[in-house]
């Protein structure tokens, strides 16, 4: 994973300022102009946001930092010589002049929302054209052994897509494969097993964040903690978010069940969780469960914190009377959703 991210951008550094070389310090002095350095950070970002979760977020920014030492030697030895190699001289000022000026400074600047632009237009506009006519299958495998190690099911594959479209009904569709068929057949002493060597993974990256002093202790002791039930975490979340869209979305008797048994599950994980019980009592209740639905919303009402009780106490009053905890015509599913990945 650490390789990969490190190939990655060097390989886009390498793409992004393919515009430019120079003789020695013209060619510094062209990288300056072109705030390369700057690059660096700009592209670390997708890879510190596309993190879930803070360990990860927090590994990848102790990677990032120990990087960008090499980073600078890369620019100004390595990326020196191969711009010497394929640009001349005169070559080198035309561009040095062209990022001096008006328009260039304004390419340079607009990139990045330029860029941006982009990837909401494919997302919104073409991706969904896109799975339409998707006939190519992944080889990825739903088996448990690869879901640790990171290689995403076909399920959670379509899942993610659908949802960038806001195609509701196929979301649901390949969200509730996805949960059945692999989060909530993954063992416990398998999630446990998982847990312990995460944990003993993360006790080696902890003295160097420790001692580079991003964070401090109390935070990164929290963080140490937290890792120790990594998994158990991840999947509980999963369930619990998407038990709750269907909730909120679905009228079908049979998804209802399925989520209750996600929901199920997410409380085996935490069984003092006031908004895991929260979803399920809401989803007995949609289902009919009226007493068993109150019953469980209470005892939400018991663990819940000072944001949440006043929703929670209006969910249980509605309950007793007979109103709807759900709103009607919802709009559709968003791309705002935690994931295990």
């Amino acid at each position: 994973m650490k390789k990969t991210i490190i190939v990655s951008i060097i390989l886009s550094i390498t793409t992004l300022t393919v515009f430019s070389q120079t003789k020695q310090e013209s060619i510094k002095e062209l990288f300056y102009l072109m705030k390369t350095e700057s690059m660096f950070d700009k592209l670390v970002f997708p890879f510190q946001s596309v993190q879930k979760d803070s360990i990860s977020k927090v590994i990848t920014s102790t990677l990032m930092n120990s990087f960008k030492p090499i980073f600078k030697k890369i620019m100004y030895e390595d990326m020196v010589g191969i711009y010497d190699k394929y640009y001349t001289q005169n070559e080198i000022k035309d561009l040095i002049k062209f990022y001096k000026s008006k328009t260039g400074k304004k390419l340079l600047n607009l990139t990045p929302e330029i860029q941006n632009d982009i990837m909401k237009i494919v997302q919104t506009k073409y991706l969904g054209e896109f799975m339409k006519n998707f006939t190519f299958r992944p080889k990825v495998t739903t088996s448990i052994d690869s879901f640790f190690v990171g290689i995403k099911s076909k399920n959670e594959i379509y899942m993610c897509a659908y949802r960038q479209v806001r195609e509701t009904d196929k979301y649901i569709k390949y969200a509730t494969d996805f949960c059945n068929n692999l989060l909530m057949k993954i063992p416990i002493d398998t999630i446990d097993q998982r847990d312990r060597a995460f944990a003993k993974s993360f006790e080696k990256q902890y003295n160097i964040i420790a001692e580079s002093r991003q964070m401090d202790s109390m935070k990164l002791a929290n963080l140490l903690e937290t890792s120790k039930h990594r998994y158990r975490g991840k999947i509980r979340e999963t369930l619990n978010n998407i038990a709750w869209e269907v909730f909120e979305r679905v009228s079908d008797t049979k998804t209802l069940q399925n989520a209750l048994h996600w929901s199920g599950r997410s409380l085996e994980f935490s069984r003092n969780s006031s908004y895991i019980l929260d979803t399920y009592a809401n989803l007995l209740y949609k289902l009919g469960q009226k007493e068993e639905a109150i019953a469980k919303e209470e005892e939400a009402l018991r663990f819940a914190n000072e944001k949440e009780m006043k929703g929670f106490t209006e969910t249980l009053r509605r309950m007793k009377v007979g109103e709807k905890t759900w709103k009607e015509n919802m709009e559709p599913i968003g791309s705002d959703v935690i994931y295990i990945r």
